[in-house]
């Protein structure tokens, strides 16, 4: 969710709006303005909003206080006084991806902007490899990995909520929602498919953990959970007295009625999890694989090994690295636009051949 501004060549904010769209979708749908308002724009900026009563509230905040400095031509309010009881102080990002022609004088449409750029680079055995990525943030709604810090807040979240809560059903939301957790950034499986987890597939007929599976290239191949997730599970198995018999057909994670847990449900936890811990709220579900492949990626001694890794771990064969890169978000903001040079000036890419041969070496290495 989003507020932006459009602004002209005298750095005037002529329009504010809202959108729950990608910004991108958003400006080449843009219609319902004079065409003069956006033959103005110079360039868009924009503030990313954690939810849609923050979206909507500083939208009329910020229309309203441009309007008393004589600003907004193109929005209408009710009201054109400079709001006193609130100062909110958003740090605005310059919007750099295209735009539609619509926008005739805008730096975007001038320079050329474009979301992806691609750019060929040779390693050392002679073989081309692309490198695809987006060079703007905000084109999708983005989510980064898990800091091990950040990590370490949100446990503490939860374990505190536990000791706390004042139900044993509450407790079990917190539990789950922890153990879910764990088990996300130490194995390559989306959130979605976590929650499709039975008791058969965490634990065998003994009631043992037994390892996770994957099928890579129509092979089955079976890992080891860390020690951490294992104490987790057995945790877990013992508090709530589940066993192989009875619930082996049974959702590992359910809601309070005893559902599966839908992917909502965690994500709105993960949310009050990193509000509570004052985190970023660019967090969700999906943070939790990129932290997994994250960790590999820095436990890595080669990034020619790691991204093969990650690739395989994933499922995702792109050989862009580029693409691996991005999502895990391994390269430093100076070098967003264009990551191709972080990688020649880091690893120089074109003197090391890639070990395509690599698959595990870095699996294990996640230890929290």
């Amino acid at each position: 969710m989003y507020v932006y501004r459009f602004i002209d060549k005298n750095n005037r904010i002529i329009y504010v709006g809202k959108t729950k769209q990608t910004l991108r979708t958003r400006f080449y749908s843009h219609n319902h303005l004079p065409d003069e308002c956006y033959q103005k724009v110079w360039y868009i900026e924009y503030i990313e909003c954690h939810t849609e009563a923050d979206m909507s509230m500083k939208e009329i905040y910020y229309i309203n206080r441009e309007h008393a400095k004589g600003n907004a031509e193109y929005n209408t309010a009710d009201v054109s006084e400079n709001p006193q009881d609130f100062d909110f102080r958003d740090n605005w990002i310059r919007y750099n991806g295209s735009l539609p022609v619509s926008f005739p004088t805008s730096i975007n449409v001038i320079e050329n902007y474009s979301d992806e750029r691609e750019e060929i680079i040779t390693a050392s055995d002679g073989r081309q490899m692309k490198l695809v990525y987006n060079t703007v943030a905000g084109v999708e709604k983005y989510v980064y990995p898990f800091t091990p810090d950040e990590l370490l807040s949100v446990f503490t979240y939860f374990k505190l909520q536990m000791q706390e809560s004042p139900s044993i059903l509450r407790e079990y939301g917190y539990f789950r929602d922890m153990l879910l957790i764990a088990i996300g950034i130490s194995t390559p499986f989306k959130t979605k498919e976590l929650l499709e987890f039975k008791y058969s597939d965490v634990f065998d007929e003994d009631n043992e953990v037994r390892g996770y599976r994957i099928v890579r290239d129509n092979i089955l191949y079976e890992f080891a959970y860390p020690f951490p997730v294992i104490k987790l599970l057995y945790a877990f198995q013992k508090a709530y007295g589940a066993n192989f018999e009875n619930d082996r057909n049974k959702y590992i994670f359910v809601g309070n009625t005893g559902e599966k847990l839908n992917y909502t449900s965690i994500n709105k936890s993960l949310l009050r999890a990193c509000t509570k811990s004052n985190l970023s709220i660019r967090h969700s579900g999906e943070s939790l694989r990129k932290t997994y492949f994250r960790h590999i990626y820095d436990s890595a001694d080669n990034i020619c090994e790691a991204i093969e890794c990650i690739e395989f771990l994933s499922g995702t064969y792109t050989h862009f690295p580029g693409r691996v890169l991005k999502y895990i978000e391994a390269i430093p903001h100076d070098y967003v636009s264009d990551p191709a040079v972080y990688i020649k000036d880091k690893y120089i890419i074109n003197k090391v051949a890639f070990d395509w041969d690599v698959k595990f070496k870095y699996q294990n290495k996640w230890e929290w």
